[in-house]
């Protein structure tokens, strides 16, 4: 089969162009007069699925699956389309993906998941997505930090809020010791600090180094916490 200049660079075989261009017409004859391009792989050892959840096509991927296209195999890079389709963001993708049996809990290299992909991403709506479908809220990439730390890193509240719903652990610490809380008064997001100490995160739980939140804390910050800090609040920077 021709190959033609991807959108990504490089080349590609045509099936995985359509499937990122979301040409639903034109893929379809492909696959009608060659079936086995449902199963062929590019050259970063993507399928006509991986692409479809990279465009966030999801009638693009309904027909990939409908004519045998793997829906979970991850490619030379450890990406499912799962992820794929959870870090762009497109819910209907991911629904379809979702309803046709895929792991949710898949993680790539590095630990990080598809619920880990939509937290960093501020792509809500798919979080949510998958914590109805069974994603672990609780779930630990390679330094052991979860997607609460995530949100906290970047001071999302409402994802914060969400995790929490489902049950989020507040005080779990990653490799480093640190907290939710703790990264979260790293980074001095008040509103995100407010929060978490509203689910009763723990503000003197230690690092490794033994340095507790409020003792790397600046000054700013502590202002913004106001009284629900301790009144011993220490060396503010």
């Amino acid at each position: 089969m021709a190959s033609v200049a991807s959108a990504t660079g490089g080349e590609v075989d045509s099936v995985h162009d359509l499937a990122w261009k979301g040409d639903l017409h034109r893929l379809k004859l492909q696959l009608d007069r060659d079936p086995s391009g449902a199963k062929r792989k590019d050259g970063s050892g993507r399928l006509v699925s991986h692409w479809a959840a990279s465009g966030g096509h999801s009638e693009v991927m309904e027909l990939a699956i409908e004519h045998g296209c793997p829906a979970d195999e991850e490619d030379d890079s450890g990406w499912t389309p799962l992820m794929l389709a959870s870090a762009v963001g497109s819910s209907s993708t991911v629904r379809l993906l979702l309803h046709a049996g895929v792991d949710v809990n898949a993680k790539k290299s590095g630990g990080h998941s598809s619920l880990q992909y939509a937290v960093s991403k501020d792509r809500l709506e798919v979080a949510e997505l998958l914590l109805q479908h069974g994603a672990d809220v609780n779930i630990a990439d390679d330094i052991e930090q979860t997607p609460l730390h995530r949100a906290a890193t970047t001071g999302n509240e409402k994802a914060l809020g969400l995790l929490l719903k489902h049950g989020a652990s507040v005080n779990v610490a990653d490799r480093y010791g640190r907290t939710a809380f703790y990264l979260a008064c790293e980074e001095e997001h008040v509103g995100a600090c407010l929060l978490l100490l509203g689910h009763e995160a723990n503000p003197d739980i230690p690092d490794k180094e033994g340095k507790k939140p409020r003792e790397i804390a600046s000054k700013k910050l502590i202002q913004g916490i106001g009284a629900r800090w301790p009144q011993t609040v220490g060396n503010g920077a």
